[in-house]
């Protein structure tokens, strides 16, 4: 050690700076002079702040980011999300429409007419992304759609049913006597201007449906790289899920279920969490059964894809489809026909290899640092009860690694790992409520006196280790995470009269309100941002989140330049 301490300091810096925070940690405890070397190093402090703030470090971060930049930038977003602090509040004229979609920090919705989509880049004035607003005509009907930007891809879903014949009067999906079969085409286009995407190999993927009826279907689309996935649901129970190799234009995998598939969520680019209302050992005709989350693989290789993925091939079920590890989550009456099952993590975990398809930012969040939401909801005596699960996606990796394949872990596994949050109603599929370790409450809430707020959990361990430390009196929850709750501005307090779903996302927390006299009208984008406020072309209504000392100085300045 005494060596060591002895090479010349710049050396010696340099050496630490390719350490790991773990090891950076070791080190500072080990004496006195290494401490201060460490504590004076601005790389290792900026490599500390990283992990506990839970973000990693992109490296091609643009011009104009210097190491000392990052480390400021990245103390200053760790203390905005730990000291939420409201300032002013904007209003933009509005846009209509039943579609939208928030990812990775960009909001699109279609306007009135159906063939036309409005997005907006959200900006973040800590991490140097500027608003940007941008509109994409389309030649087609979307039903349903979702986006990434890392890979300029926009996905558009339209269904075809020859067996359908528009009726005003009626909202039924009913079936012919001699139906022919229906046929979905899910187009690739990109997301900056619409047109067919330079990577994929066909425009469309066009596949059959196993099932004859189409209208009033829902759709779950979600992307991971080269693969994306939709899943499609009726109110009846019936539900299909595919999976693409979007790029070559090949089928990875294709389940069909009555009473069993309930969504979807990609574990990593090579595997896929299923959740489904049985286990794939249970019994067709069991009076009890355990929800599940089967996780699958997604082989690409040549000669998976020529034997299995032929488009005419029949889909499979949990019963017949061979999967990796099947975890059980506690038994219910299988006779309860209102149950259902959700799953939610955002973001992706697919990481570009570069930034080039998006803003250069300093720094994300870490992919591994990641938590699955699953929610139970059950009638018992014509009551609505609520379940909501949090486990950390270690816990399924490590059961994948651990498990022969096709092994079915009991449900105590499941017990002894989860992290249930206090009761509350059932989701909108649509929401994005987890992002990375934080959790929000899908709506805001209304204490005993009235006033409304947005309940926030979160589940970093690290950065809970903090908040416990500032918090002296804060009492340790081995398995509820009691959630912070943020009350709203005076100006959003009178909510009851409009439907506000909560989201949140890498810089933000947004809230979309709707008149619940009028549905399509008076739709408002709230934004709660850890930074300064831009406007947005929706009615919106914008709120920054500043720390005390920033209040004075960003008060009158709300347009940052560099953004415009």
């Amino acid at each position: 050690m005494t060596a060591f301490l002895e090479l010349p300091t710049e050396l010696l810096c340099r050496c630490l700076e390719l350490l790991d925070h773990v090891s950076l940690c070791a080190c500072r405890s080990v004496c006195h002079e290494l401490k201060q070397t460490i504590d004076a190093d601005t790389q290792c402090q900026y490599t500390l702040a990283l992990a506990g703030a839970g973000l990693e470090d992109v490296p091609i971060s643009g011009p104009g980011w210097s190491t000392g930049e990052k480390l400021g930038a990245v103390r200053r977003y760790d203390r905005a999300w730990r000291n939420l602090e409201y300032s002013s509040h904007r209003t933009y004229p509005s846009a209509s429409g039943g579609l939208w979609e928030l990812y990775n920090g960009v909001w699109g919705h279609d306007v009135e007419d159906g063939h036309v989509f409005d997005f907006i880049q959200l900006p973040s004035e800590i991490r140097g992304i500027p608003e940007r607003r941008w509109r994409v005509r389309l030649d087609v009907t979307p039903r349903d759609f979702t986006f990434d930007p890392t890979h300029d891809l926009l996905v558009v879903v339209v269904p075809h049913n020859p067996n359908w014949i528009p009726d005003d009067d009626s909202d039924s999906d009913e079936e012919d006597d001699n139906p022919e079969p229906g046929r979905v085409s899910v187009h690739l286009r990109t997301l900056s201007d619409g047109l067919r995407h330079p990577h994929a190999k066909t425009a469309e993927l066009e596949y059959p449906s196993t099932l004859n009826r189409l209208l009033m279907w829902s759709y779950s689309i979600r992307i991971c790289g080269r693969h994306l996935g939709v899943y499609r649901y009726s109110r009846s129970g019936e539900a299909e899920l595919t999976v693409w190799n979007w790029i070559e234009g090949k089928r990875c995998l294709s389940l069909w279920g009555l009473n069993t598939i309930k969504g979807f969520m990609f574990l990593d680019e090579g595997k896929i969490i299923v959740a489904s209302l049985v286990s794939p050992n249970s019994p067709k005709a069991a009076v009890y059964t355990y929800s599940s989350l089967i996780i699958y693989s997604l082989s690409d290789s040549a000669a998976h894809l020529e034997t299995m993925m032929d488009v005419d091939e029949p889909a499979g079920s949990v019963y017949d489809t061979p999967f990796l590890v099947a975890i059980q989550m506690p038994r219910i009456p299988i006779r309860n026909d209102t149950r259902d099952l959700q799953i939610h993590s955002d973001p992706s975990p697919y990481v570009p290899v570069d930034s080039t398809s998006t803003t250069p930012v300093p720094f994300r969040l870490n992919p591994h640092d990641r938590m699955l939401a699953v929610h139970n909801l059950l009638f018992w005596e014509e009551q609505p009860t609520t379940k909501t699960a949090m486990v950390p996606f270690s816990f399924i990796h490590k059961c994948v690694a651990e498990s022969e394949p096709g092994a079915i872990l009991d449900a105590r596994l499941w017990t002894q790992t989860a992290v249930h949050l206090p009761e509350h109603g059932r989701w909108s599929v649509w929401v994005c409520f987890v992002y990375g370790m934080r959790y929000v409450h899908p709506t805001v809430i209304q204490d005993e006196d009235g006033k409304y707020y947005i309940s926030i959990a979160d589940f970093h361990e690290v950065r809970r280790k903090v908040a416990r430390a500032e918090q002296e009196d804060s009492e340790e929850k081995s398995q509820m995470i009691q959630p912070v709750r943020l009350l709203l501005p005076e100006a959003l307090q009178n909510a009851s009269n409009r439907s506000m779903s909560v989201m949140i996302s890498e810089d933000g927390i947004v809230l979309l309100s709707r008149d619940l006299h009028d549905r399509k009208a008076n739709i408002q984008l709230i934004i709660l941002y850890v930074n300064k406020v831009l406007s947005v072309p929706l009615e919106l209504s914008l709120y920054a989140r500043f720390e005390r000392a920033e209040l004075v100085q960003l008060a009158h300045p709300l347009i940052d330049a560099r953004c415009m």
